[in-house]
């Protein structure tokens, strides 16, 4: 698993502190624990990729790998599809909003081409992370897909509308 500077692990306490106040203000209701979800997926996710290595990096130059390989280090490869699993699972219960979803699909390449270009993260853009990130996304969208099964056939077949807009959008 990744090793994270002080900084990073500061923001990453900030974030499990702001949706445990997110869930807890929000009501605590369903629709609060899938905004506080939310939050804390997109912040992992973000922390876990876009705050500066602790490992150094040879050279200072933009570096991109377009190799699809399992690399020098399968472990960081799982790591990749583990970390967008919960932003999967989560995004699913968030189907209504459609900005979620190509935000969460957006965001691996999005990701991988700040780190390319921003040498202050030290870090090295990867096409394999970004088919990584993918995997994890769809395994967990598929997650979500199963638990919402597994919750309306438990309810008799009500739907669980866990939407997370504060309106019904029309689509």
């Amino acid at each position: 698993m990744p090793e994270f500077t002080p900084s990073a692990k500061v923001l990453l306490a900030l974030i499990v502190i702001a949706s445990a106040v997110t869930w807890v203000c929000r009501g605590r209701d369903r629709k609060a624990l899938l905004n506080a979800f939310l939050l804390l997926s997109w912040g992992v996710v973000l922390v876990s990729t876009l705050t500066p290595s602790i490992y150094q990096m040879m050279d200072q130059q933009i570096r991109c790998s377009f190799d699809l390989t399992l690399g020098e280090v399968p472990r960081e490869r799982l790591a990749n599809v583990l970390l967008f699993i919960p932003l999967g699972c989560v995004t699913w219960f968030a189907r209504a909003r459609r900005a979620w979803l190509v935000g969460a699909v957006a965001a691996p390449f999005a990701i991988e081409a700040l780190q390319g270009v921003v040498l202050a993260l030290n870090r090295q853009c990867d096409v394999t992370d970004v088919v990584a990130n993918l995997t994890g996304l769809v395994t967990g969208l598929a997650l979500g897909a199963l638990i919402g099964l597994a919750s309306q056939a438990g309810s008799g077949g009500g739907r669980h509308n866990l939407d997370v807009s504060e309106h019904r959008e029309g689509t």
